[in-house]
């Protein structure tokens, strides 16, 4: 029972801050006058995807994305050929440069793989650019994306994220668990190797810290369809690249009714990551030496 009303309170507390989060977005304006440039050694790239359903929660986070102290090169939207037709005017009209930093949101039409689409086609045409993606629902503070550069140390291997799973095994087998056993958002000390990125944090992947494959559309949706996070780390893992989580606590505040149409319900309550899991296993085996 009192695991219920936590629940219920943490329901209720997200809920209000988000009315008014949105708020804020919307009164600040869309250009952002004082933000700094990165320092990264390559151009910065920030992707999402979005698609219909989803449109009435996409403005306020563009203008989040917009509104950062710290300026990416580029924010590209990833929309679906059959989707594109639905986007708000306020969306269209937003492309351009959206800062003083001179940065360019831009709106890309793609075929539609799914959540997939939030990074493959970035990875696809935006070679040796780092990458962070984003979720289309979420509230981002200025502070979000300046925090997360700050985690790179010049280590191209390091996958940055604000929030992780850590992955567990049985003692007695020495077998992966079910991903319901797995250590859920871990809040420090994340094994840099069984630390496991959720995307719905956003993440920042360094040029080639991917492996090869990361893009092969035949493996991803045959292996691993609607579960990105878990293909990514595979691919991370067979390159030899690592999860940093940052030492600032990230809260994911998604906008009013925004999760109606989420993936999560399908993929945890339906035990759908586990049989993916289990198909990356069967196809690539467990990318970690060190256990």
């Amino acid at each position: 029972m009192l695991a219920n009303l936590k629940v219920k309170l943490e329901w209720y507390s997200s809920r209000i801050l988000s009315e008014v989060y949105l708020k804020k977005v919307m009164l600040c304006s869309r250009l952002s006058n004082n933000a700094e440039l990165h320092n990264l050694p390559k151009k910065l790239v920030i992707s999402l995807t979005s698609y219909k359903p989803r449109f009435f929660t996409l403005y306020p986070t563009l203008l989040s994305l917009a509104q950062q102290k710290v300026a990416p090169d580029v924010i590209v939207l990833w929309v679906s050929k059959e989707d594109y037709a639905y986007l708000p005017d306020n969306i269209i009209n937003l492309q351009g440069q959206v800062n003083n930093r001179s940065t360019i949101f831009t709106i890309s039409k793609t075929d539609d793989i799914g959540p997939y689409t939030k990074i493959i086609p970035t990875l696809e045409n935006y070679d040796d650019f780092f990458v962070v993606t984003a979720d289309d629902d979420i509230y981002y503070p200025s502070w979000w994306l300046k925090n997360l550069l700050k985690e790179y140390s010049g280590n191209n291997r390091e996958i940055i994220c604000y929030l992780a799973h850590e992955i567990t095994f049985d003692s007695r087998t020495n077998n992966i668990k079910s991903y319901g056993a797995w250590i859920k958002n871990k809040s420090n000390d994340v094994n840099s190797l069984l630390g496991f990125p959720l995307g719905v944090g956003g993440v920042l992947y360094p040029p080639n810290s991917l492996n090869e494959l990361v893009t092969n559309r035949d493996i991803f949706l045959k292996e691993s369809p609607m579960a990105d996070d878990i293909w990514l780390f595979w691919m991370a893992r067979l390159n030899n690249s690592v999860t940093k989580k940052t030492k600032k606590k990230f809260v994911a505040i998604c906008w009013p009714d925004s999760q109606k149409v989420g993936l999560l319900n399908n993929n945890v309550q339906n035990n759908k990551n586990d049989e993916k899991i289990k198909n990356m296993l069967d196809v690539f085996g467990w990318p970690v030496n060190d256990i």
